[in-house]
């Protein structure tokens, strides 16, 4: 009986991972974690198997007295027609002058995550997990121009990301696709 949970185990870690390959990216430099701090909105990302699809999606990232930082994640379901709020803490893996995060997820596990480019006024973001298949745009506002969108995407694709993959999100409620 442990080997048939074990193997099944094994295949579900073997479907979950693949053709996911490590991501080697260094977290952008002379990061200012006071600067990274408040609300970003996704633009677009690589969606992770059991994501389910939202619209209006944005991270916060809030300073704690402890100096770690809270992440709030907020995206809208179009198909409950229901807001999704998800507060995690995020660590730093170095000190906070890499943008290399430990974001809490299903105990005992967590989730990395870097910030591989920002933009010298912090207002654009890539965003990455530890594969190649984890994939955040972000902007400072929900608002931004297709050229902005565009130079990020080619940005991402010239690192090894398959930006035919990526998801647009809506910011805005009613151009949010039902499920």
């Amino acid at each position: 009986m442990t080997y048939k949970i074990l193997a099944m185990l094994m295949i579900k870690l073997l479907f979950t991972f693949r053709g996911s390959k490590p991501t080697s990216k260094i977290p952008a430099s002379d990061f200012d974690a006071e600067c990274f701090a408040g609300t970003w909105y996704s633009a677009c990302y690589i969606p992770h198997p059991l994501q389910s699809k939202l619209g209006s999606l944005s991270f916060s990232f809030l300073f704690e007295s402890d100096g770690n930082l809270k992440l709030t994640t907020r995206g809208y379901n179009a198909k409950k027609n229901e807001w999704k709020t998800k507060e995690r803490a995020a660590t730093f893996k170095g000190s906070q002058t890499e943008a290399w995060f430990s974001v809490e997820a299903n105990s005992p596990y967590e989730k990395q995550r870097k910030v591989i480019f920002l933009n010298e006024d912090y207002t654009q973001a890539l965003l990455v997990g530890p594969t190649k298949n984890t994939l955040q745009i972000l902007y400072r506002t929900a608002e931004f121009t297709k050229q902005d969108l565009d130079s990020l995407i080619e940005r991402a694709q010239s690192m090894g990301f398959k930006t035919s993959k990526l998801v647009r999100v809506s910011q805005h409620i009613n151009d949010v696709p039902e499920q």
